[in-house]
């Protein structure tokens, strides 16, 4: 019954060793997503500019791009205009490059020397629709 007893018990371990067993390949990813780290920014005459931050749900696993899409409204673009930013757009869009292991990309706005910061005016910035890849 000894002997029954240490093969049952060696049976046991072996079974539990391959039940927990796992391998570093199955492990998957937490879904990737970006969000702006706050929904309103503010330039002034005191503060001519502002940087917009777009934060990872988790570090980059690839090298990529973000693009942006400007909602200027009545706003021109440009330096002795009303406003201008530190990537230029191309048809109201902008893109963002990220490297592998990036957790978050940049943008700032600046006030241009024409600019009326006495009135109330919004520029609109949105994340466009990604087209699918796995970050």
């Amino acid at each position: 019954m000894n002997n029954s007893l240490k093969s049952f018990g060696s049976l046991c371990l072996l079974g539990a060793l391959l039940l927990f067993s796992c391998s570093d390949d199955d492990e998957t990813l937490a879904p990737f997503t970006i969000n702006f780290s706050a929904a309103e920014a503010g330039i002034s005459s005191t503060s001519p500019e502002t940087t917009i931050t777009i934060n990872f749900s988790r570090p980059s696993t690839l090298t990529g791009n973000i693009s942006l899409s400007l909602q200027p409204g009545t706003l021109t673009y440009g330096e002795t205009n009303d406003y201008y930013t530190s990537v230029a757009p191309v048809n109201n869009e902008i893109t963002l490059p990220f490297s592998s292991g990036d957790q978050s990309v940049e943008l700032t706005v600046f006030s241009g020397s024409a600019a009326s910061l006495q009135e109330d005016k919004t520029l609109g910035i949105t994340l466009m629709e990604d087209t699918g890849n796995t970050y």
